[in-house]
């Protein structure tokens, strides 16, 4: 044992000493710069070829520290310093920052790869824009480069660098695009370069020249610098795994606006910092190559970018400043065309902590802009894996492939193969590996070094099986999910009707059947497999055209049914058969129908609107008019009306006629909308014209006033016109006053809003007494005064002197002297009125007349004449009395009339001429029926310099006017008064009143259905028949009818504005009633009878007769073997034929047998148990329940379900509720048990399954199980309740009964008097509960002990029989 610790601890500090890192002991920059820390701290080497201001790469052995070979990017040297063999002309540019890396070959431990990328600084050679690698060799000391310059890609920037990869078996190169936000990852493992490159974009695009890229030493971080003003520092994420680049954050230095023109970058060792050398200020001073640091694992870019740190250290410094760390764990800063370096000693730490010392480090040589571009992975916890020189590859290939293995040969070596197994050439470097099994294989280098001397290839050879699942038939339309097994990619063809083609479990929804191949993909392996997804053929569900009834109407929808299809309708309501695919529907509301069709398992869905049409009637209320006006009936509700009686009304086939009843009129609306109809009635009260009073015509004295009209009536309004010397025209006999003859036109209106209109005439007397003209006599000749008498009049003249007789109207005078008579008249009336007459007395007369004048033909004119006693006119032509001084003159022409006066024997004469003036015509136009609510125009055009007044004004635009518009609600009598310029008067009435026009039409009639009839109608010059449906041609008046239901028709004939509306009805001879009944669905070997009870006078016949007991009859048992559409034709006394059909779907039986398995269950209480459902075929879902004693068993959970069956469980006290799917299959349930509460031994599992959803000739049965009690310690144990609280025993007749508080293990032993043990009654866990035990004993004393954890009791047991 000791000698084996002993080599443990040997290995152990061998390999650490392997895991030391010496390939950066020697470093070699600037102008033949360098340092050693093979001594731990660095110290001036002056050895150095290389010369360059930039770019220098160098690796030392790894383990011992010895230089092997430097590169300024174009020159290789060795050891010696001397130039290697073929190692000049390299394409890296000696002015490019990181224009070389050096980068380990994991297959061999004695060569190296070298990057390479160009110098873009101007005039730079080699002029190169592309990047390469080369591979050289130090298995010989004086070491050669085996091929140089491969290209790789071009377009890249002067920035290079690497870190491990994920394994630590390999290495990722990095540079990035020279200008675009590019970086390319280059994968170097045991198989060589991977000269494709993993590419990320990511970034910002700028300049990038001139700058380092450099990696953290775990690999995980990635920071990129430019010397540019418009080129940000960059942070990144690198994953090590892939090769990828992510995650930037853009990074400045926070003393300048502007980009710091970063160049030199570099992690510290433990990872949390990135110092960066670039501009900075402070104040106004400028510094070029100061360092800021920055906290990289803080968790946002604002925060990285917050926590910057500036170093102002570097003023004489004014060329930029490259970083590297070194193996000591310092990191050292070039300083330009100096001796010495600056130097960070605790880059790991914060600020100024990091411990910053300027020009510390002394060199023998000068420093330029570069130090060496190293893989800083080696100053962290990383290294390339290697076992003492023996390097591993895993490979993988297909079953029946092959692999080269092994590296190139070289002639100074020979190598040996174990096994040998699968290869070509097992003596060769590189043979072709063929096995057909997982083998390792070993080359043994012989000769070699150590550390190339093994090699180890695992070649896996696949065992790749393509595997895909069956599926169950789908619908067509649906889907189903694909799964395939076996690999780690794949390939489904053909992919149509797939939603993807590369992925193990796609969805499949293909429209036929289709056989599916999935290609397996593992590595570069594949097999395949096939899966066949059965498509059932795509059918319909047809629900029938949408429809519209009456509420509570009934409607078939649906169509005929069809083989192996099944129907189920929701929602169910008013429904005749939810499953039948034509059910009878009686809807009160609109009801959106679904149909469901299944068939083969399969669902299609259609819907159907049974739109139930909301005939709510408006009716208007009941109205009262004025005979003559007429009212507007409005009613709605619906689609088409009818009014009944149609007499008075404008149009009996609208909504809303004009109503013109002479009388009092019940009318009923029939509304109607499609087949439904309601009626309502309104009645249209009509008033009786109105005969108002205006009283008697009057004659007054003239300032007098008479009282006109006569009592007031309640309900009635009055108005006067005109309203002129009245006191007040509302009243029913106001009082007038008037100044000149009035005409009173009086209106009355009562409460229904009827006019009347009556008029009176109050004339004006003229009381002025007439006591003649002046006269003229001679003296003592006798004149006669005044005018012969009126009746009841009484006269007095003053003075009396000279008159026969002062009391007489016309008495004679023979005055002496001239003298004014003055005379005195009261009329009949009491009317006073006096007048003055001068007789002068003379020896010469002298005639006086009146001046000319004219009058209107027809009018007359008084002619007064004086001067003398006596007055003799001629001519006497339209004269009343020629021998009187003031004659009454009515000429037709214009005369001149000449009067002798004379007295005693004096005469003289005068002339006075009356001129006629032309007449004025009225003209009111003719009289005009009116229909209701029609405008009409009265008079005629008017005449220049007339004036017009009609008269009443109501229902008149403007009673002025020689022609107004009229539109009056009553019959109405206008009167027209027409006045010339000359002042003359004519007037004219017109009477306008309602018109008739009367609709005739032909008699109802009745048609059978599809025949024609020819309607009629008259009275009127235009027709428009309503409804259109079923006529040829509404808008004649007779219309050749094909109406399909009985229908009342309307014709509107009118003439003119009149308008008369007329009814015919077309019955449609009633059709037989064909109900052949609901569809059926039988059980083969059934027999149901179809059709329904016939009517008197049908005959009945059915096709086809196949199964049929009475083929003629209405009523008829059928037993068909098959399915069958049986057509019912039913012909009626008027030879109408109709036909209905009956499908009868003939259904094979199907039993289907539930069971619990086994049969017989024997349990001992405290142990579980297993049962098992069976589920039959041809079930797709179910419902089983499962009765048990709750307080004997209760269920645990389901253990397995088989064969696709799917379940679950709702468990409530005694009762399993199991809902599932699937067919051919079982559920495995698990039940725990308890002592029996009884002494049975014997229990039931009772199992029922659901069989509301049940397909006709359908059938579940079931068989439930049994439970027996088996023989078990302590059988006679019962469970009392399953609820303890407390520890007791208590002894009870031939029994004890004892309570457990906690569950634990119970031990009740029985003993005899003697105390010897009879018998352990109990001896295991108990819950906490109340249990009895019954015993079995001859008569006697006994003991019982119980022991219970802490319990302990002994009761005494007497048994008495």
């Amino acid at each position: 044992m000791k000698t084996i610790l002993l080599l443990l601890l040997f290995l152990s500090v061998n390999t650490l000493a392997l895991f030391a890192q010496h390939e950066t002991d020697n470093w070699y920059f600037g102008d033949k710069a360098g340092l050693s820390f093979r001594n731990g701290s660095p110290e001036p080497l002056t050895d150095g070829q290389l010369s360059a201001t930039n770019a220098s790469a160098v690796m030392s052995d790894k383990t011992t520290g010895k230089l092997l070979f430097y590169t300024d990017g174009s020159t290789i040297w060795n050891a010696n310093h001397a130039i290697v063999k073929n190692g000049t002309d390299l394409m890296g540019g000696k002015g490019g920052s990181q224009s070389a890396l050096i980068v380990p070959n994991p297959a061999n431990c004695m060569e190296y790869y070298i990057f390479t990328v160009p110098d873009l600084n101007p005039n730079h050679t080699p002029i190169t824009n592309n990047m390469y690698y080369s591979l050289i060799s130090v298995e010989n000391p004086d070491c050669e480069v085996i091929f140089k310059n491969k290209v790789l890609i071009t377009g890249v920037c002067d920035k290079l660098s690497g870190t491990l990869d994920n394994t630590e078996t390999g290495f990722w190169v990095v540079s990035h695009h020279r200008t675009d936000r590019i970086f390319y990852s280059y994968h170097v493992t045991t198989q060589g370069v991977n000269e494709t490159p993993v590419i990320s974009t990511v970034g910002e695009p700028a300049f990038f020249i001139t700058g380092c890229l450099k990696f953290s030493p775990d690999g995980t971080k990635l920071a990129i610098a430019s010397h540019s003003e418009v080129a940000p520092l960059g942070l990144f994420d690198f994953n090590r795994s892939s090769g990828y680049v992510s995650g930037y954050v853009k990074l400045k230095n926070p003393t300048v606006s502007t980009n710091a023109q970063f160049y030199g970058v570099s992690f510290s060792p433990d990872n949390t910092k990135l110092y960066a050398s670039g501009l900075a200020l402070q104040g106004t001073t400028q510094y070029y190559s100061a360092i800021t640091q920055f906290e990289v694992n803080l968790p946002s870019a604002a925060a990285v970018q917050n926590s910057a740190v500036v170093f102002f250290e570097r003023l004489s410094t004014p060329e930029p400043a490259a970083l590297q760390l070194a193996v000591d764990g310092k990191l050292y800063i070039s300083t330009v065309n100096k001796s010495y370096i600056d130097v960070i000693n605790n880059p790991n730490q914060k600020g100024t902590a990091c411990d910053y010392q300027n020009g510390t480090i002394s060199l023998n040589k000068e420093c330029l802009v570069g130090l060496p571009n190293f893989m800083d992975y080696i100053f962290g916890n990383h290294y390339l894996k290697e076992s003492d020189g023996a390097f591993k590859q895993v490979l993988s290939i297909c079953n029946g492939s092959s692999i080269k293995i092994g590296i190139p040969s070289k002639p100074q070596y020979t190598y040996t193969w174990t096994p040998i197994e699968g290869l070509d050439h097992p003596d060769s470097s590189n043979p072709t590996a063929k096995p057909n099994r997982t083998i390792e294989y070993k080359l043994k280098i012989n000769n070699a070094p150590v550390c190339i001397s093994n090699y180890s290839y695992l070649v896996n050879v696949s065992t790749l099986k393509a595997s895909v699942d069956p599926v169950q038939p789908i619908c067509s339309g649906s889907s189903v999910q694909l799964f395939a097994s076996g690999g780690a990619r794949y390939a489904w063809s053909p992919t149509t009707g797939l939603d993807t083609a590369t992925k193990a479990d796609p969805i499949a929804k293909p429209k036929v059947t289709t056989l599916y191949k999935v290609v397996v993909y593992e590595n570069s392996c594949s097999d395949s497999a096939f899966v066949n997804v059965v498509v059932y053929p795509g059918f319909t569900a047809n629900a029938g055209q949408d429809k519209s009834i009456c509420p509570n109407e009934k409607v078939q929808i649906g169509d005929t049914a069809k083989p192996e299809e099944s129907y189920s309708w929701t929602p169910t309501k008013g429904l005749s058969n939810p499953t039948l695919p034509n059910p009878i529907v009686t809807a009160d509301t609109t009801t959106k129908y679904i149909l469901e069709v299944k068939r083969s398992g399969c669902s299609v869905f259609d819907t159907v609107v049974v739109t139930v049409i909301p005939l709510k009637p408006i009716i208007p209320k009941d109205v009262s008019i004025c005979k003559g006006t007429s009212v507007k009936l409005i009613s709605g509700g619906g689609k088409t009306y009818s009014w009944f009686p149609s007499s008075g009304l404008s149009n009996s086939k609208i909504a809303t006629p004009i109503a013109s009843p002479n009388v009092t009129t019940r009318y009923r609306v029939i509304i109607s909308n499609g087949n439904c109809i309601d009626s309502g009635f309104v009645t249209v009260t009509v008033t009786p014209f109105l005969t108002p009073d205006a009283g008697l015509d009057k004659a007054l004295c003239s300032g007098s006033s008479t009282q006109i009209g006569t009592l007031p009536e309640a309900g009635i309004t009055y108005s006067w016109q005109p309203t002129v010397n009245l006191d007040d025209p509302t009243k029913a006999n106001p009082t007038c006053t008037p100044n000149k003859t009035t005409q009173y036109v009086l209106k009355v209106t009562n409460t229904s809003g009827c006019i009347g209109f009556d008029t009176v005439l109050v004339s004006i007397k003229s009381i002025a007494g007439n006591a003649g003209t002046d006269k003229t006599v001679c003296v003592g000749a006798k004149t006669q005064l005044g005018t012969p008498a009126e009746a009841g009049s009484t006269h007095s003249w003053l003075p009396s002197t000279n008159l026969d007789d002062a009391t007489k109207s016309n008495p004679f005078v023979t005055p002496d002297v001239t003298t004014t008579y003055i005379l005195k008249v009261i009329d009949k009336e009491g009317c006073v009125g006096f007048d003055t007459v001068v007789v002068t007395v003379t020896n010469n007369l002298t005639a006086k007349v009146s001046g000319d004048t004219a009058v209107c033909l027809g009018s007359a004119v008084q002619l007064v004449a004086s001067g003398g006693s006596e007055y003799i006119w001629t001519p006497s032509t339209g004269l009343d009395n020629p021998n009187i001084p003031n004659p009454i003159a009515s000429p037709t022409i214009k005369t001149t009339y000449k009067v002798i006066v004379s007295s005693g024997t004096c005469k003289d004469s005068a002339s006075v001429t009356v001129d006629i003036n032309q007449p004025v015509i009225a003209d009111a136009g003719p009289d005009q029926a009116s229909c209701s609510g029609e405008i009409l125009r009265l008079g005629v055009a008017p005449t220049a310099g007339n004036t017009y007044s009609w008269l009443p004004i109501d229902g008149l635009d403007d009673p002025a006017k020689s022609d107004p518009i009229a539109s009056p609600l009553a019959l109405t009598i206008y009167i027209l008064t027409v006045t010339n310029s000359t002042g003359c008067m004519a007037s004219d009435t017109v009477v306008i009143s309602p018109g008739k026009l009367t609709a005739i039409v032909s008699t109802d009639t009745s048609i059978c259905a599809g025949t024609s009839v020819r309607l009629s109608a008259s009275g009127g010059n235009n027709y428009r028949w309503s409804p259109s449906q079923g006529l040829d041609n509404p808008d004649i008046p007779n219309p050749l009818c094909t109406a399909i239901t009985s229908t009342k028709y309307t014709v509107i004939v009118s003439s003119g504005a009149c308008v008369d509306t007329g009814y015919v009805t077309v019955d449609i001879a009633p059709m037989p009633s064909a109900n052949a009944g609901d569809d059926k669905i039988i059980c083969k070997g059934e027999s149901i009878v179809i059709g329904e009870s016939g009517i008197t006078g049908n005959t009945y016949s059915w096709k086809p007769v196949t199964g049929l007991t009475s083929p003629g009859e209405s009523r008829t048992a059928a037993d068909p073997s098959v399915s069958t559409t049986y057509i019912l034709n039913v012909t009626n006394s008027s030879g109408c034929t109709i036909s209905d059909t009956v499908a009868v779907t003939v259904k094979p039986s199907n039993e289907h047998l539930f069971t619990l398995n086994p049969p017989t269950i024997t349990f001992e209480p405290g142990k579980p148990f297993e049962t098992s459902l069976n589920v039959p075929t041809g079930v797709q879902s179910w419902k089983a329940q499962i009765r048990y004693d709750s307080l004997l068993i209760k269920y645990t959970s389901i253990i397995q379900t088989t064969n696709g069956v799917n379940a679950s469980v709702i468990a409530n006290n005694g009762l399993l509720t199991v809902n599932g799917t699937g067919e051919n299959g079982n559920v495995v349930m698990g039940f725990k048990t308890f002592l029996p509460h009884s002494t049975d031994t014997t229990f039931e599992i009772k199992l029922t399954v659901d069989t509301s959803s049940v397909g006709q000739c359908e059938s579940y049965l079931s068989h439930g199980n049994t439970l027996l009690l088996s023989e078990f310690c302590g059988r006679r144990l019962r469970s009392v309740s399953s609820t303890g609280k407390n520890y007791f025993l208590i002894n009870k007749e031939n029994s004890v009964s004892f309570g457990i508080g906690l569950p634990g293990k119970v031990r009740l032993e029985l003993y005899d008097y003697t105390g010897t043990l009879i018998e352990v009654l109990v001896d295991g866990m108990l819950e906490a509960g109340v249990y009895s035990v019954d015993f079995d004993l001859t008569t006697g004393m006994y003991f019982c002990r119980i022991s219970a954890g802490a319990f302990n009791n002994l009761q005494k047991v007497v048994i008495i029989r």
